[in-house]
């Protein structure tokens, strides 16, 4: 909405040194840049010593979950306000507790935001997030007098998001695989159902014990053709969620193997995951078996070409596509990482008018 103000929004689209002009001149007042631009500028900290620590900054943080406690967090104080002297070390840190294990890589580098002694005067932080921490809502949050516990200074439910329309409800139509047999079995045992139609309900999973992955892949796949490929106008997509790497790999290769035994053409999948995986002597990685670069998966599944993406960690946390129609969760999912891999669902799409879990591991009071 600034952007008709000639100058006053700097947007850094280039390097550290575009970061620094920005800072150190009268007329960007709202400076656009990633965190990872900051150990950059400090290399050259003495330009701005006179500088930066007169004016005020407002720090407005998206994801702080995952991106405050780094190294490049620890920068952006020192370049903006604070000495050296003043910052915490991460052995300090650690020691005050503001410092905690990360759910995986991508979260090593983030989960609250100011690593210093005190307040400073001139810099205010303003983070966001969906699934806040204890730490964080420590360094944000304000002490509740009563319980003792840090709340957030300002709260926008995933409840009211679903009430005003920005998200939807990922368990409305959340199902564990137990319920879902008694419920398509009774449909199946029901005599007022014609043989034909109750089978065609049923998609033929009913009958199955998912005990291994070559089972769960009829299931997966014959639901999909039966339930998901038809919404959001023929374009509804699907995730399943694995336990590990290895799991996503035997997962790619069970569901392909049961696509080509059926001859279906209308069903592709894609796999992510980190690095790479020796199974029975043999050695995986995503680009080897998508038959593409990695840095290409989040396009190709928004085309027409994959309808399934097959996951380990990756794209479990911060991935949006809005086509995203079903999940199917063969993994244990505790606290903030069951809130974050089913929020992929929530994104709106002006034909989505819901979502489908299908969980083979979680029980539902457990959700």
């Amino acid at each position: 909405q600034f952007e008709h103000v000639r100058g006053v929004v700097q947007r850094i689209e280039k390097d550290a040194d575009q970061l620094l002009e920005a800072l150190k001149g009268e007329q960007a007042q709202i400076v656009i840049t990633t965190l990872q631009k900051f150990p950059f500028v400090l290399q050259k900290i003495e330009e701005l010593r006179e500088t930066l620590p007169n004016r005020r900054y407002a720090v407005i943080v998206d994801e702080a979950h995952s991106s405050q406690t780094g190294e490049a967090a620890k920068d952006l104080k020192v370049v903006l306000g604070a000495t050296e002297e003043q910052e915490m070390t991460r052995a300090e840190a650690e020691d005050a507790g503001f410092v905690t294990d990360a759910i995986d890589e991508a979260e090593e580098a983030v989960a609250k935001a100011v690593l210093g002694r005190g307040k400073q005067a001139n810099l205010s932080f303003f983070a966001f997030t969906a699934t806040p921490k204890a730490k964080t809502l420590e360094m944000f949050g304000t002490r509740n007098p009563v319980t003792g516990l840090f709340d957030p200074f300002h709260l926008y439910t995933m409840r009211q998001a679903i009430e005003e329309g920005f998200i939807l409800d990922v368990l409305q139509y959340y199902t564990t695989y137990k319920t879902l047999w008694r419920i398509e079995k009774a449909i199946r045992d029901d005599p007022r159902y014609e043989p034909g139609k109750a089978r065609r309900a049923i998609a033929r999973f009913v009958s199955l014990h998912p005990t291994n992955l070559a089972q769960k892949a009829e299931i997966i796949v014959e639901h999909f053709r039966a339930h998901t490929r038809t919404k959001i106008g023929g374009q509804a997509k699907a995730m399943v969620v694995t336990a590990s790497r290895l799991h996503a790999v035997r997962y790619k290769e069970a569901l392909d193997q049961y696509i080509a035994k059926q001859g279906y053409t209308d069903l592709h999948t894609l796999v992510a995951f980190s690095g790479g995986v020796d199974d029975k002597g043999i050695r995986h990685t995503e680009q080897g078996m998508n038959s593409f670069p990695s840095s290409e998966i989040p396009e190709r599944f928004g085309t027409g070409d994959y309808q399934v993406l097959i996951v380990a960690e990756k794209f479990q946390t911060g991935f949006d596509q809005p086509l995203l129609h079903t999940m199917y969760v063969d993994k244990v999912l505790l606290g903030l990482a069951a809130v974050q891999t089913l929020s992929r669902l929530n994104r709106i799409h002006p034909l989505k008018t819901d979502t489908f879990v299908l969980d083979f591991r979680n029980e539902t009071d457990d959700i």
